[in-house]
């Protein structure tokens, strides 16, 4: 199967590729003709032939458009003033292209320009008059560039820019009072992926309309008065610097600092004197720092406080009250620190939380950390710690929460009532625990619960009526335990789909599965079964995906699948069928995939797959099967794939595969044929691959294959055919990945 994919794959891109030709040198329009795209070009002149033959072709004119895009071009001077007015045009960017000079009429005609975007390029010159085309200009994005230091002469002419981007550019190392001193309007200022050090005092002052300032993946050094004047900056990023230490009262003069990023330092303190100032403070980033504690008064005063983040510290210690004045606080990470208890209580003047995780700590209990008010708490992980045990009522009263995870913890006992007041629960995750026993009336008081994962823990128990209580179930996940029986799935009526993979179940007695009307996909791979009774499928009307492959199944009796009218997937791989009785897939009347690989079947007699009328694809490798009778295929007019490779094959009766007209691909390699007769493919007018190698053949001819006009390629080697007909092969259906 996997085969079967990647030789089409590599079809499809061989032919791709024979399609493709250079890049050519072009223009050509998106986004309803408002913005074009001009790449390759390597003259001015050939620009603005291209940029009008664009124009032409898609019955435009050059008031339609609002973004050009110059990519990859290489020009002596840049100008589109020859076309005319471009009143709409307002944003233009150079991207991975050489501009020897902006002239000073670079820009004339573009009087609606408001944003310049120049990544990876290089401009040698621009003239000292180029800004007087530019009044209207808001943006400015310079991203890894060549000559920077060209620009910054001008900026003292832009007194209308509002947005500017030095990115990415390792030759800025300082920001002093001179840098942007005259642009007196600016409201975003973008410094991210430079190599700036140092930050004088005053850097900032003339800028006091600035909003947000991104000084993130730099190496620099703060002192109290680097943000001096910044009244109203509302973000500020520090992300990814050397900041060990924060001096005090940094933050003093950001009165309006709405979202603070400190992500990727290597920070170990944080006081309440570091956050000073920061009374309209909404968002604390703080993810992969080296702080141990957060201290009882560190957010007094900042009621405005909605979203905290302390992943990745080494967080031991949360003090009690720490919360206690941040009524607004809607989300709390303290995921991935060293945490091994928590302060009852800790959200009592919390009542906004929607959103807790502490997963990745070393906590042993976590019960009694929540109080009764908060009833918008919708998500709580808390999984990868240390937690063994999960008493009544642990989680108090919730009545918002909709997902918990608790997975990777530890539990060995889920105590009757841990789940008690949690009526919206709707997602319950207790994988990769040491769970041993499944309790009736575990999941009491949890109505809504409609996906529960028990997977990868140590359960060899399910009490018979434990499932009773969660009616809504739509998904249960039991694999990877030690489960010998099944409990009652009746009252289960809502059910779609069922894991019991990897388990230690033996056999499937009559109805198992009793009441799962509405169940969809039905997972029993890994298990030890050896016997599947007839019934036991009962009342799984609507199931649609079976998959039974690695037990020990040795025969399929019949009409055993007779009640699956819409299944369409049946895997049976690697088990150690025989023998297939008559009528084994009676019913089966939508089934399109049929995996049969790895077991031992011998033979295939005629009619056996006669039910199967809406098949695509039958899997048959790696059994023993000797011979193909002329009427194994007959009717299976949707058959897109045979795979039949890997067995003991010897003959293949004249005409087996006639009628087939959807076959796609067919695969009889690795088996005993000596011989093909010349019409055994007849008829397949839409075969793309057929595989014979590594058989005993002695004579094939192309000739045998020429009425098959879809055909792509015929796989032959490891035959004993002469040199002279491999090579004819290789030169009519070359293999896709190598092509002749």
């Amino acid at each position: 199967m996997v085969r079967y994919t990647l030789i089409l794959w590599m079809l499809l891109i061989q032919r791709y590729a024979e399609a493709t030709e250079a890049i050519e040198a072009t223009c050509y329009f998106y986004e309803n003709g408002r913005h074009i795209y001009c790449t390759d070009i390597n003259s001015l002149e050939a620009l603005n032939t291209e940029i009008s033959k664009a124009l032409t072709d898609n019955n435009l004119i050059n008031e339609n458009i609002e973004v050009m895009n110059i990519i990859r071009c290489d020009l002596e001077s840049f100008t589109i003033d020859s076309i005319g007015k471009w009143h709409k045009l307002k944003d233009l960017q150079f991207i991975d292209s050489n501009i020897k000079s902006l002239t000073s009429d670079a820009f004339v005609n573009l009087e609606s320009l408001e944003v310049i975007a120049i990544d990876s390029s290089n401009i040698e010159n621009i003239d000292k008059n180029i800004s007087n085309n530019l009044k209207t200009l808001k943006g400015l994005n310079l991203r890894r560039n060549k000559n920077l230091e060209i620009f910054q002469k001008y900026f003292s002419d832009l007194a209308s820019l509002e947005t500017l981007g030095l990115t990415r550019d390792p030759a800025i190392e300082e920001i002093n009072e001179d840098t942007f001193s005259s642009l007196v309007n600016l409201i975003n200022l973008d410094l991210s992926y430079c190599s700036i050090k140092t930050i004088t005092e005053n850097a900032f002052v003339n800028l006091p309309k600035l909003k947000s300032l991104l000084l993130s993946n730099n190496k620099v050094t703060l002192s109290k008065d680097t943000f001096m004047n910044l009244h109203g900056l509302t973000r500020l990023s520090l992300e990814n610097n050397d900041l060990n230490s924060l001096p005090e009262g940094v933050f003093q003069n950001l009165e309006q600092l709405k979202d603070l990023d400190l992500y990727g330092n290597s920070i170990t303190e944080l006081q309440r004197s570091h956050l000073t100032g920061l009374k309209k403070l909404k968002s604390l980033t703080a993810f992969n720092n080296k702080l141990t504690k957060l201290p009882s008064d560190l957010f007094e005063g900042l009621t405005e406080i909605s979203s905290l983040r302390f992943h990745a510290n080494e967080i031991t210690e949360v003090e009690e009250g720490i919360f206690d004045n941040l009524p607004n606080l809607i989300e709390l990470d303290l995921s991935v620190n060293k945490i091994k208890k928590l302060p009852n209580g800790l959200f009592k003047n919390s009542p906004k939380l929607k959103s807790f995780d502490v997963w990745g700590n070393e906590l042993e209990s976590i019960c009694g950390v929540f109080s009764n008010n908060l009833q918008y708490l919708k998500n709580f992980k808390v999984y990868n710690s240390k937690i063994k045990n999960l008493q009544p009522n642990c989680f108090g009263e919730i009545p918002g929460l909709r997902t918990l995870e608790f997975r990777h913890n530890g539990v060995e006992e889920v105590s009757k009532g841990a789940f008690k007041n949690l009526p919206s629960l709707v997602d319950l995750d207790l994988e990769e625990n040491d769970i041993t026993v499944i309790y009736n009336g575990v999941f009491e008081e949890v109505p809504l619960l409609s996906r529960l994962l028990l997977n990868s823990n140590n359960i060899k128990t399910l009490e018979t009526n434990c499932f009773d209580n969660v009616e809504n179930l739509t998904n249960l996940e039991l694999k990877n335990n030690k489960i010998e029986n099944l409990p009652s799935f009746q009252k289960l009526l809502r059910l779609q789909t069922l894991y019991l993979s990897k388990n230690m179940l033996t056999s499937l007695d009559d109805g198992v599965f009793k009441g799962l009307s509405k169940l969809y996909s039905l997972y029993l791979n890994d298990n030890h079964i050896v016997s599947v009774h007839q019934g036991c499928f009962k009342d799984l009307n609507m199931l649609s995906t079976l998959t039974m492959a690695d037990n020990g199944i040795a025969t399929l009796p019949s009409s055993l699948f007779s009640e699956l009218e819409k299944l369409e997937t049946l895997d049976l791989q690697n088990n150690l069928i025989k023998d297939i009785e008559p009528n084994a897939f009676e019913g089966l009347s939508k089934l399109t995939s049929l995996k049969l690989t790895y077991n031992n079947i011998h033979s295939l007699p005629n009619g056996i797959f006669d039910p199967l009328k809406a098949i695509e694809a039958i899997y048959l490798s790696n059994n023993v099967i000797e011979h193909i009778p002329n009427k194994l295929f007959v009717g299976l007019a949707g058959l897109t794939a045979i795979e039949l490779s890997n067995n003991k094959i010897s003959v293949i009766e004249p005409k087996s595969f006639y009628g087939l007209k959807n076959l796609d691909y067919l695969d009889l390699s690795i088996n005993k044929l000596k011989t093909i007769d010349s019409d055994t493919f007849a008829g397949l007018s839409h075969i793309r691959v057929i595989l014979v190698e590594n058989n005993k053949l002695t004579k094939i001819s192309v000739s045998d294959f020429e009425n098959l006009k879809s055909l792509a390629y015929v796989g032959v080697f490891g035959n004993e055919l002469p040199p002279e007909v491999m090579d004819q092969f290789k030169q009519k259906y070359p293999h896709p990945r190598f092509p002749k």
